[in-house]
């Protein structure tokens, strides 16, 4: 049976000596809850292959997880026997990792994007007139123009802002840290933002507060977003994620360079961009209007037609 004393010690190590963030230490905990809701339904005798083959029968079947549910979930267990071994709990011969069967990986699904008109009403929707409002918007004009993430949003101080260069300082997944031009757009509605904002910029760091003076979480974010979205009329559920993936769908039509999209969305790898960016059915379709068959056509079917032409007229002369 795990222990709740070495999942916390598990989860300390995580956050002391990994260095993850408070977001990757409460999956981790999460993940393990899970963990331990099987073991107690399922007694096992230690971490071992049929253990671990026994929780993903219980995910797939009783859970009715996902693919890559399962295979974050196993990817916390792997990071709690990373934390067995170095703690001496268990052995490397009892390391039950090597002697699982391969998974397969989690199928590629297209993520969603807004059209270029879309995103024109989602950004008009919040009410100019009051403070949530130029809030709103400024977080909304944020996650579009420079392409951000909820979580970098909401990790944007006051001095984020480098109003000489024109600059955003974001920091992004794992502590890293980049730079992001500050588009017009964006700093007007800061500027707009500011000077409304509720309290003193040194009595919260953070850049965007709530109605409570504190600093914006990930979910409030994706409150409003969804809101704002409901009130501009989109017939689809909208998440932050969507306007950054919009913005670097629409950067790349607009003919924007690959490397130059992978460096404002913060990307290690262009593999990564590549991945992230996918062409639309409309791109398709523009794609295929270029194609040489529409010069070629008129005189393949002009030559299927005399040909047919003949043909019938041999037929007519054979039958008569």
């Amino acid at each position: 049976m795990l222990e709740e004393t070495t999942v916390e010690n598990f989860c300390e190590y995580s956050r002391v000596i990994r260095g993850c963030r408070e977001a990757t230490v409460e999956a981790y905990r999460r993940d393990l809850t899970v963990f331990r809701r099987f073991l107690a339904d399922h007694p096992a005798g230690a971490l071992d292959v049929p253990c671990i083959l026994g929780f993903i029968r219980h995910l797939r079947t009783e859970r009715a997880n996902g693919q890559r549910a399962i295979q974050r979930k196993l990817a916390t267990l792997g990071a709690l026997v990373d934390y067995l071994l170095v703690d001496g709990q268990i052995d490397s011969a009892a390391d039950p990792r090597g002697k699982l069967p391969h998974l397969p990986s989690p199928p590629t699904t297209l993520p969603r994007l807004l059209t270029e008109a879309e995103t024109e009403k989602l950004l008009a929707a919040p009410d100019g007139n009051s403070v949530l409002g130029r809030r709103d918007r400024a977080i909304l004009v944020l996650l579009y123009t420079a392409g951000l993430r909820a979580g970098e949003v909401c990790r944007l101080t006051v001095a984020s802002i480098d109003w000489e260069g024109e600059i955003l300082r974001v920091e992004g997944k794992g502590g890293s840290e980049r730079s992001v031009p500050l588009h017009p757009l964006a700093a007007e509605t800061l500027r707009a933002y500011l000077a409304v904002r509720p309290i003193e910029p040194l009595a919260c760091e953070a850049l965007f507060v709530s109605k409570k003076r504190g600093p914006l979480t990930v979910r409030a974010v994706e409150f409003l977003v969804a809101r704002h979205a409901e009130t501009a009329g989109l017939d689809q559920h909208v998440h932050p994620h969507m306007l950054r993936h919009s913005c670097a769908t629409h950067l790349l039509r607009r003919g924007a360079p690959l490397e130059a999209i992978r460096k404002l969305l913060g990307h290690q790898s262009l593999a990564s961009t590549q991945v992230y960016l996918h062409l639309a059915p409309e791109d398709v379709r523009a794609a295929l209007e270029r194609h040489p068959i529409r010069r070629t056509w008129p005189r393949v079917w002009a030559t299927v037609v005399s040909r047919t032409c003949t043909y019938q007229g041999a037929r007519r002369a054979r039958a008569g």
